[in-house]
């Protein structure tokens, strides 16, 4: 961790999505109680919605029912990374001040964030850490057998390390740009933005605080995401 005292000024929290009209006002709701949290600790905040080739109206609900000042950025990529690399890129050059004073979040459009999330990386940042991976959970495994849950519990156990999700990211806009930002990849941006920004030498810290709650629906937006891991798991053999 750097040893000198950080402060933050601002926030920025990037949400790509997809065709997520139907669980969109959720995770927007959640936001804003997040951000309310931090609201007087940290009160320059931007919300941006990258609304990635949709057509089922998800742009104009993010406008509805997104908090005061939301902005939402139409793209057609078609690819979750060049879509958060999009949100960050319009935060940075339009409104950070401050690269080193800026923290960024990010997570996805079929996400809830507990009203703890932000505050929990910025005690984080604060310490002087400059980029938080934080866990995901799954409530409701209706659309699953109990074997694929139970084989995902194995599956996390055996991993060397825990995971970076983007739908549970952050770090400081200076780390971001020393990394050279969010590599536009169609999967595992998430991981690759974590690396590199390892690879910077700047301090990381995977957090167990703050679980963001996530969709276990069968069809994914993004190739090789969660859905297909649970699709994988789901036809291993017995």
């Amino acid at each position: 961790m750097s040893s000198t005292a950080r402060t933050i000024t601002q926030v920025a929290v990037v949400v790509p999505a997809r065709d997520e009209a139907e669980g969109l006002p959720a995770a927007l709701a959640a936001l804003t109680v997040a951000m309310g949290r931090v609201a007087v600790a940290c009160p320059r905040q931007r919300l941006l919605i990258v609304a990635d080739s949709c057509s089922d109206g998800t742009a104009d609900l993010a406008k509805r029912h997104g908090p005061t000042g939301t902005q939402v950025v139409e793209v057609d990529v078609g690819n979750v990374g060049a879509a958060r690399r999009r949100g960050f890129t319009q935060a940075l050059r339009s409104w950070v001040d401050d690269p080193e004073r800026c923290w960024l979040a990010t997570t996805d459009a079929d996400s809830a964030v507990p009203p703890d999330w932000l505050e929990a990386q910025l005690h984080l940042a604060l310490a002087g850490w400059d980029a938080v991976a934080g866990p995901i959970a799954i409530t409701d495994w209706t659309s699953w057998p109990p074997t694929v849950r139970h084989r995902l519990q194995a599956h996390r156990r055996a991993q060397h390390a825990p995971s970076a999700h983007g739908a549970n990211l952050g770090c400081s806009a200076a780390a971001y740009l020393d990394a050279g930002g969010m590599p536009p990849l169609a999967t595992s941006e998430d991981r690759a933005l974590w690396l590199a920004i390892g690879g910077t030498g700047r301090p990381v810290c995977h957090s167990t605080a703050a679980p963001v709650i996530t969709s276990a629906r069968r069809h994914g937006r993004a190739p090789g995401g969660l859905a297909q891991l649970l699709t994988e798991l789901e036809d291993l053999p017995a």
